[in-house]
């Protein structure tokens, strides 16, 4: 059985001041080194939550409040909601 950790960035995996503990880096990567995909899902835009992308590189990014969803540098969904 495939395994996924989903996460949002704000108040979630980051810390207060932005930035990610090495503790929770580590937690990460000995993750998906035993095979889990790994995603973030941020009401951001994707300009917004592109450092945490590059940082953490993860399988897929969720972004602007779910209406994108992006893995590998590719597009699978661009939702366009109208008033």
């Amino acid at each position: 059985m495939k395994k996924l950790i989903l996460t949002d960035l704000d108040h979630t995996l980051l810390k207060t001041d932005g930035t990610i503990s090495e503790r929770t880096l580590d937690v990460l990567k000995r993750c998906r080194e035993k095979g889990c995909t790994f995603a973030i899902a941020t009401a951001r835009y994707w300009i917004g939550a592109e450092r945490y992308i590059e940082l953490l590189k993860p399988d897929y990014e969720i972004t602007t409040d779910g209406t994108l969803i992006h893995s590998g540098g590719r597009m699978y969904l661009q939702l366009l909601l109208y008033g």
